[in-house]
């Protein structure tokens, strides 16, 4: 687990989106979605149901296949 470390979503333009950042992170939902159709994220930037996300490497790595299943139009679980 990192200890010390938080989200760096400066500079992504997320202003003009409809992405909403909760303490610097982005909400999510179980299937990584943001509030932005099309937009999803993964990993050390989100939060999800409220809760600080685990900064895990293989845990990202399994969230970025899942996203990339859903784009494929398949319907893996959460």
């Amino acid at each position: 687990m990192a200890v010390g470390r938080g989200p760096v979503t400066d500079g992504l333009g997320l202003e003009s989106t409809r992405v909403q950042l909760e303490k610097g992170y982005v909400k999510v939902d179980s299937r990584m979605a943001t509030d932005e159709p099309g937009v999803f994220a993964i990993g050390d930037v989100v939060t999800v149901d409220g809760q600080p996300h685990p900064q895990l490497a293989h845990l990202a790595s399994h969230e970025g296949i899942g996203v990339a299943e859903r784009l494929r139009g398949r319907r893996p679980s959460p």
